[in-house]
């Protein structure tokens, strides 16, 4: 048992008070020896360690981690991309749709229709490749909004009334 404690406290020695960091807050799943060597380590170096959140023991993610990723899900960006999608088609074919002929106002949904979807796909598809920390859902619905009013305001100065 001692030997053990004596290769964890010199692996300890040799680590940066960063990694040391990470080991501390999932020390649970450390064997007895190596905790005791951490602790001792920590101690020795005064390194001060951010207090984790009951329950969070163990966890290499703090609650702002937990926060950020359930701002940001695919799901709830997708959610935003296509609900745009949907307003900013109804507004096309309401307002540049309704005076052409049956056949010219089908082919002008279908390939509406097609190019709102593919916008949608690409913007969840960025934002999925972008997304960081920093890329809430509140975000991605201005990102989005952005999005939205340039290709509404693109049919409106390309297509005539």
């Amino acid at each position: 048992m001692e030997r053990y404690g004596r290769d964890f406290a010199e692996a300890y020695s040799k680590m940066s008070d960063d990694e040391l960091v990470r080991l501390e807050v999932g020390r649970e799943l450390l064997p007895e020896e190596a905790k005791l060597a951490l602790g001792k380590e920590i101690q020795k170096r005064q390194i001060s360690i951010p207090n984790a959140p009951p329950g969070t023991e163990g966890s290499a993610e703090g609650p702002e981690d937990a926060k950020v990723k359930a701002g940001s899900s695919w799901g709830g960006r997708l959610l935003v991309f296509l609900a745009w999608s949907a307003v900013g088609l109804t507004l096309v074919l309401i307002a540049f749709g309704r005076g052409l002929s049956s056949e010219a106002a089908g082919a002008f949904a279908y390939h509406t229709t097609q190019m709102f979807l593919s916008l949608a796909l690409a913007g969840w598809g960025i934002t999925g490749v972008v997304a960081g920390r920093w890329l809430t859902i509140k975000r991605t619905m201005i990102i989005a909004t952005i999005m939205y009013i340039i290709v509404i305001g693109w049919f409106a100065i390309n297509l005539p009334q």
